[in-house]
């Protein structure tokens, strides 16, 4: 692999990261906004709405299923770490 292809990788993780970021930053704070609240809920349904955004372009049920399962589970978690 040449280093030309490497940083192609490297940016293209980047720009999923950010995605990631953009989408489930935006989601949770508008969440937020709309029930008046901040609890975990926000984070488990952004968690939720950014990895199925993410995984949607694989058109495979499975994978949208477990991405979404798991980007929720690790926003909560963080999220509820982050409070203590």
């Amino acid at each position: 692999m040449t280093l030309v292809n490497k940083a192609r990788s490297i940016g293209g993780y980047g720009f999923q990261c950010g995605l990631v970021a953009a989408i489930f930053t935006s989601t949770r704070c508008g969440l937020q906004r709309y029930r008046r609240k901040d609890d975990l809920v926000n984070a488990l349904v952004a968690g939720a709405v950014a990895g199925a955004t993410v995984a949607a372009g694989t058109r495979n049920l499975k994978q949208v299923v477990g991405t979404t399962c798991l980007v929720s589970a690790f926003s909560t978690a963080a999220d509820y770490f982050r409070t203590m």
